[in-house]
């Protein structure tokens, strides 16, 4: 809109100037027809120099202003672009920004969290038994009056029941010390614990068949258990051959063929 105003006047200023200049050429004409002296002539000649000249710088000046005030609005133009522009730069960094904000906010919470959770893991660790106990020997673990050692290695059942670790071990003048057998369900929550931290999967259980099929008893009192966890369909004694227990971490007890190899849990009276 403002630059056909510009035109407008731009073309008003053209026609203004050719109308000067047709009425100069008249008035000159006119006077030089007119009976005069000849200094009075040349007086009159001049004088319409001068005019012509007036008029012509007049138009003149107002075709400059017209093409400044076009210049400028050019000029207003790109301002007003180059502020468009920055104003969206603005906007998206404001967005950005805001993002930023939503981000921090949910990695303070995700930080709440994870420390949140990190206290309640410090407080069950408090809860569970000294890996080094004072009335255990190193690398002993005690659980309520009983002390308990990881084998290094697999062994089968046999082989692990006679065991220097477990059998002929020298441990406060001779303790009584045999393989696994689990009393309560509390202390197979915490060899599960302590199988997960170790990476072991299966260890042996003090439990085999010595009276008849599918009737297991303690190998150190000859018992039956007051406690079990068999995995559903177990004890199945598959082809009349798994007269031993093992358990898997998590998870329940199977019946087992003695000559497999797993690790095993020392555990003193």
């Amino acid at each position: 809109m403002k630059e056909a105003k510009f035109i407008i006047f731009f073309s008003i200023s053209l026609i203004f100037g050719y109308v000067l200049s047709k009425v100069n050429d008249q008035n000159e004409n006119e006077l030089l027809r007119s009976p005069t002296s000849g200094k009075t002539s040349q007086i009159l000649q001049e004088i319409l120099k001068q005019e012509s000249y007036l008029r012509f710088s007049i138009v003149q000046k107002i075709q400059n202003l017209v093409m400044n005030a076009i210049d400028n609005n050019n000029i207003t133009k790109r301002l007003t672009e180059k502020l468009d522009s920055l104003g969206n730069k603005v906007t998206s960094i404001q967005s950005i920004q805001s993002e930023n904000r939503k981000l921090e906010d949910t990695l303070d919470e995700a930080l709440d969290d994870f420390q949140e959770g990190q206290n309640a893991t410090t407080v069950q660790l408090q809860r569970i038994p000294s890996l080094h106990h004072s009335t255990c020997e190193h690398d002993w673990i005690q659980l309520a009056n009983s002390c308990y050692l990881f084998s290094s290695e697999s062994a089968n059942f046999s082989d692990a029941m006679v065991s220097y670790k477990c059998n002929k071990m020298v441990f406060q003048c001779k303790i009584r010390c045999n393989i696994l057998e689990i009393r309560t369900p509390e202390e197979e929550k915490w060899i599960d614990f302590y199988l997960k931290i170790k990476g072991i999967r299966n260890i042996w259980i003090g439990l085999t068949v010595v009276v008849k099929e599918n009737e297991f008893v303690y190998e150190s009192d000859g018992q039956k258990p007051n406690y079990t966890n068999w995995r559903i369909g177990e004890p199945n004694n598959v082809k009349g051959s798994e007269h031993c227990t093992e358990k898997e971490r998590s998870s329940g007890w199977n019946d087992i063929n003695c000559n497999r190899k797993f690790r095993f849990l020392c555990k003193t009276d």
